[in-house]
């Protein structure tokens, strides 16, 4: 059974020149409504837009067949925002990893003459400090099982016993595990921040 293509509504309003605005915008990390805005187009009807792609998209792959002519620059809007929002990604994580390896502020060059008569180049960096945080930022989120303290919390509770009424569990026991799993959680913090202070060399 096919499915009933959506309305298009006015597509005279999805412009080249909506979308050239559009994409550097999302490319600089500006969120969709907003952007939308600074391209001339309410966020309600970027939105349409968008939905109207991608529906369109996904019943070409189930169906197979040639797109509507009229949804093929709403499929193209889907693309080059998508791709537009990666590229703010990237450029933030590149960021993220500048901030957490220390950028390079100034570089310079000086050759000199050595002991015998040999050139001698020398070459000196100023660099901005590390900053472990941004590391440990990134570590989390790409990492998540391995570095996010609140996951090892979640697993410690998991683990925790239950007290239910008639349980036998004594409470005194149960606070002290608790006790040691926060302190453990504490001390995998501080581990987390010496190891990535020691991959950023700072």
């Amino acid at each position: 059974m096919s499915r009933r293509k959506p309305r298009v509504g006015r597509p005279t309003l999805l412009t080249p020149e909506v979308v050239a605005r559009l994409v550097p915008a999302l490319q600089n990390g500006v969120p969709l409504e907003i952007a939308s805005r600074w391209a001339g187009a309410a966020p309600s009807t970027m939105r349409k837009w968008l939905a109207l792609g991608r529906a369109e998209a996904e019943r070409v792959e189930d169906e197979g067949g040639e797109p509507d002519p009229r949804l093929v620059p709403h499929m193209e809007l889907v693309t080059l925002v998508d791709h537009a929002r990666s590229v703010a990604v990237v450029r933030a994580v590149r960021l993220i990893g500048r901030a957490a390896e220390g950028e390079i502020v100034s570089e310079w060059t000086r050759t000199t003459v050595g002991e015998h008569g040999n050139p001698v180049t020398e070459t000196k960096q100023v660099k901005r400090p590390a900053d472990w945080k941004a590391a440990a930022w990134l570590l989390v989120r790409i990492s998540p099982d391995e570095f996010a303290v609140n996951r090892l919390r979640e697993r410690q509770a998991e683990q925790a016993a239950v007290v239910q009424p008639g349980s036998g569990v004594d409470v005194t026991v149960l606070a002290e595990r608790v006790t040691r799993n926060m302190q453990r959680a504490h001390q995998e913090q501080l581990a987390l921040k010496q190891r990535v202070e020691a991959s950023t060399g700072s």
